[in-house]
């Protein structure tokens, strides 16, 4: 452990104990509790400057001199009060003098030791499953993390990789610049106006698992990659990049519209480190994926997940979102590693992960089968020929991008249930096919369509129009060989 940091842990222990021993002394001077934390207080200011005699030869403070100095005469007069069984001025000077008097010596040994390190000191409020791993999100160059605060009594007294756990009513009388509140915290009153706070619950605001994911996946990547595959839900869950020759990277997104697709292909074609390799795109789509507009949607909050990643809002409107991601923004490169999204991603993802991975596991129930025809209705009604127009320009732009790049563009409809299939309006399917015909004429594209493939069952799906795991492998496999005749000269 850094030297410096022990020593002010000593010092944060002994100002503890100050205060209990205080606070017991206004009952009697003389109980055993309260003479064994003078002694214990007394032993532990011995210790404390004998450490602090090396740092003060290598910088000389004599401010820090002068307070060990007034520190050590006021328990000698303590000292004195308790020989000469004068129980008044034992709780005077213990209580009015010798403890303040510390509680300012600590004060300026944190500072001391600041300009001794040139670190600024960050403390976390809520110690839950993420505290394990925070320590990991900190810069050390920038910043050290000196200790948790907590509520839970069995915490308090432990240690998280060798940073100590304190209770939080001790939060007001430690030396911090930076403070890091966890989801678990409720405490707003203990944050002061003089100290920087970062609400990791904040950041939640803008953070989806899968977006993280796969943004987590694109910045670890060091090599090109074959293909990658856009879309909403259907082909999230559908397509299953592990069955599908070549490395490919799938940045479907619940919820996610066009724009968004356009948006990570965008960022894959134009990235050197991984565009060089790149053979095709698998463009997921449904049959009203042109009468779809996320921000226009029941989803519409779901927007402010991708800012992020791409540093835009598609609504601009929303300003008050923009300002306190940036302030988030700003504190977070005060302190944090440079590629902290990565290690928010790590940290969060196993609150989402586990529910993710169990609903997309299961097999569709009969209440999932009776759901299918209202579903089916639902995604149906829509009739929105400004959004048709804005989207197709979007995809046609989204084609341009993929022939300037030589990269094939695959059109993918991802398997339904019948449940669903059978009810669904053959005006969206009309719609869809006349502009991708349009579009055919234009570009070489390929294009796809399961919708409806009777070689899956009800077996295949966790609700009535999304693949579990085994559709998406057995669909994913079956993608593949077709892709293999698609690439093959």
């Amino acid at each position: 452990m850094d030297k410096l940091l022990k020593l002010e842990y000593m010092a944060k222990d002994m100002d503890i104990l100050f205060r209990a021993t205080g606070s017991e002394m206004q009952y009697n001077v003389y109980f055993p509790g309260v003479i064994d934390g003078v002694n214990s207080l007394i032993d532990g200011l011995v210790e404390l400057s004998d450490g602090l005699q090396a740092v003060l030869e290598l910088y000389p403070d004599d401010s820090i001199s002068a307070r060990l100095d007034e520190i050590a005469a006021y328990f000698e007069d303590v000292i004195s009060y308790y020989n000469s069984d004068d129980g008044d001025s034992i709780k005077t000077t213990f209580i009015g003098r010798l403890t303040p008097g510390f509680q300012l010596f600590h004060k300026d040994l944190s500072s001391y030791f600041f300009k001794i390190s040139r670190l600024k000191k960050a403390v976390v409020l809520g110690v839950d499953h993420c505290s394990t791993d925070i320590e990991k999100l900190v810069d050390t160059d920038k910043c050290r993390l000196a200790a948790f605060f907590s509520s839970n009594p069995e915490q308090c007294g432990k240690n998280i990789n060798g940073i100590p756990i304190f209770g939080v009513e001790e939060l007001p009388f430690f030396q911090y610049d930076y403070l890091i509140k966890t989801q678990s915290v409720y405490h707003d009153d203990l944050a002061s106006e003089e100290h920087s706070v970062i609400e990791l619950s904040e950041y939640l605001t803008y953070y989806e698992n899968k977006i993280h994911m796969i943004y987590s996946s694109y910045l670890s990547r060091k090599s090109p990659i074959d293909g990658f595959i856009t879309g909403l839900s259907y082909a999230e869950v559908g397509i299953d990049p592990t069955y599908l020759n070549g490395d490919v990277l799938n940045a479907a997104v619940s919820s996610q519209d066009l724009y968004y697709d356009y948006l990570w292909a965008e960022m894959f074609v134009h990235d050197q480190r991984i565009n060089s390799g790149i053979k095709y795109a698998l463009i997921g789509m449904c049959y009203y994926s042109f009468e779809y507009e996320l921000i226009k949607s029941r989803y519409k909050n779901r927007a402010c997940f991708y800012y992020p990643v791409f540093r835009s809002f598609r609504d601009q409107s929303d300003q008050e979102k923009i300002n306190k991601y940036k302030s988030f923004e700003q504190l977070a490169s005060e302190i944090f590693v440079k590629d902290y999204p990565i290690h928010l991603y790590h940290l969060f993802r196993g609150l989402y992960q586990p529910a993710f991975d169990e609903m997309t596991s299961r097999f569709m129930d009969n209440e999932e089968i009776r759901q299918g025809k209202a579903q089916a209705e639902r995604d149906c009604n829509k009739d929105y020929p400004d959004t048709v127009r804005n989207n197709t320009r979007i995809l046609r732009k989204y084609l341009s991008l993929l022939k300037s790049k030589n990269i094939i563009p695959v059109i993918v409809v991802c398997p339904t249930s019948s449940h669903y299939s059978g009810h669904f309006s053959q005006r969206l399917k009309d719609e869809f096919y006349s502009i991708i015909n349009s579009l055919k004429s234009e570009f070489d594209l390929f294009i796809l369509d399961y919708f409806d493939c009777i070689e899956f069952f009800d077996r295949d799906f966790y609700d009535c129009s999304h693949l579990n795991q085994a559709g998406a492998q057995k669909f994913s496999k079956m993608l593949n060989k077709r892709l293999k005749e698609i690439l093959t000269p």
